[in-house]
């Protein structure tokens, strides 16, 4: 088969001028490989497609320093400062097109060099912009620098000096704070309402009269500030206590009250049995006594305090009270009933007069615990025989311990018509509640110092006797 040179030619020349028409490597690729841009001097500027990190991407790389930002416009602001840059740079110069930021840098001099650990905020516009920068109360300076995408940074601009602010009175008015967490090293105000202050001291005011609560208690001090009363949560013996302050002819007082006791004291004793006190206790349940109310006048070392008790129950006697006495070493106790000065009748009864009958016998008592004032009087109206000595009985029975002897009027007895006096006594030997004899006399040789017998009770004789007697 013969070939048509010009044939062949005439084609090729048609396909060149289809391949000179087409875009440079519309059909090309890049298979695991990178493309490399340099310029003009050879230096590498980018690496386009897989990179040496196995990444694919366009590298920007060896790029020249961008401009240096124009200064930057400080300001202070609350517990910070607010920096703004305006999007220019030095000498009018233009922005990159590789820029990527500009870096606010602060340090605590002039001449601090910007570093990473320096960096405190970026701006990521080259129109310009403003960060704020919280920063203690202190004079900061503030430098900016730009940075590209291959890395490359100006050199700073010039450090801008400024000093955060404080709160002033415009920055906090009613309901501009509503956050849930609020910290500061102090706080000035009018008034605090919320659920929970939590410190380590609260107080009115810094000195002066004020009130203080602490971690141990609350103290309401004087001008001087001097403690004027208190609340302890415990003390050395383990007592809640509010406690007051006072001074007298030199010697300062306490008195502190708890749950149950009343104490009073002086300042600097140690031993709470030196104080006086009001106590309520409860005896837990101890036979006849199970709450007990107490006045001592304290307890010095050596000295037996004086006490007064009051217990309610079931105690030594047929009562529900009891109130006890101690004074020098001397207890008083017994039942002792006081209800509005009532006075109770009683019938005595009149032994050793042989035939006398009686027109009437009448008497009356009062009771102080175990201490009894009585009054017995009869009137006889059969003369009596006999010369058993005459005896009458009291309302209850009579201590025996000692004689108790009581003051004693007659009148018709012995002698119609006179009048005599002496006394009755309850001796040792005795027994119950009979007043074992009477002795009256007018002073007459005939009848002085006589023992009342049956002999003696004339018609219409009248015999009175009163006084206060131990009961058994």
């Amino acid at each position: 088969m013969s070939t048509d040179i010009g044939q062949m030619i005439a084609d090729l020349q048609r396909r060149m001028q289809k391949v000179e028409a087409q875009s440079r490597l519309k059909s090309a690729s890049l298979d695991d490989a990178a493309l490399l841009v340099r310029d003009g001097g050879g230096s590498l500027r980018a690496v386009v497609g897989q990179q040496g990190d196995g990444t694919t991407a366009v590298n920007v790389v060896n790029g020249p320093p961008p401009p240096v930002p124009s200064a930057p416009v400080v300001a202070a602001a609350l517990a910070a400062l607010t920096v703004t840059w305006d999007g220019s740079f030095e000498a009018g110069a233009v922005v990159p097109l590789d820029w990527m930021r500009c870096e606010v840098h602060v340090g605590a001099t002039a001449g601090f060099t910007p570093s990473q650990g320096t960096l405190r905020d970026t701006i990521e516009t080259p129109q310009g912009g403003m960060v704020t920068i919280p920063l203690p109360y202190t004079e900061w300076h503030v430098k900016l620098r730009s940075r590209t995408s291959s890395g490359a940074v100006s050199a700073a601009t010039s450090a801008v000096a400024e000093t955060p602010r404080k709160a002033e009175t415009t920055d906090l008015t009613a309901g501009i704070i509503t956050a849930d967490l609020i910290a500061v090293d102090a706080l000035t105000g009018k008034t605090i309402t919320g659920g929970v202050i939590t410190g380590a001291t609260i107080q009115t005011d810094s000195s002066g009269a004020r009130i203080v609560l602490d971690a141990n208690q609350l103290y309401v001090l004087d001008a001087s500030s001097n403690v004027l009363a208190e609340i302890e949560p415990a003390d050395v013996y383990g007592r809640s206590r509010f406690i007051t302050y006072n001074t007298v002819s030199g010697t300062d007082f306490y008195s502190a009250l708890n749950a149950a006791d009343l104490t009073f004291g002086i300042v600097g004793e140690t031993d709470p049995d030196e104080e006086g006190r009001v106590s309520f206790t409860d005896l837990g349940g101890a036979p006849g006594f199970p709450y007990e109310l107490s006045l001592s006048s304290g307890n010095k070392t050596g000295v037996t305090p004086a006490l007064i008790s009051m217990y309610s129950g079931t105690g030594v006697g047929s009562g529900d009270q009891e109130i006890v006495l101690n004074a020098a070493h001397t207890w008083i106790t017994g039942r002792m009933t006081v209800t509005n000065t009532t006075f109770t009748a009683y019938t005595p009864t009149v032994a050793g007069g042989g035939s006398a009958t009686f027109t009437s016998r009448t008497g009356w008592y009062y009771k102080l615990g175990k201490m009894v004032y009585f009054n017995a009087e009869f009137v006889v109206a059969s003369p009596g025989s006999g010369s058993s000595a005459v005896t009458i009985t009291a309302p209850s029975s009579i201590y025996r311990g000692a004689r108790q002897s009581f003051p004693a009027h007659g009148q018709s007895t012995t002698t119609s018509g006179a009048v005599m006096n002496g006394h009755a006594v309850a001796i040792e030997s005795g027994s119950g509640a009979v007043i074992d004899r009477i002795s009256l006399s007018n002073d007459g040789a005939s009848n002085r110092d006589n023992i009342l017998n049956g002999t003696n009770l004339l018609a219409t004789a009248r015999v009175s006797i009163s006084g206060w007697y131990r009961e058994a």
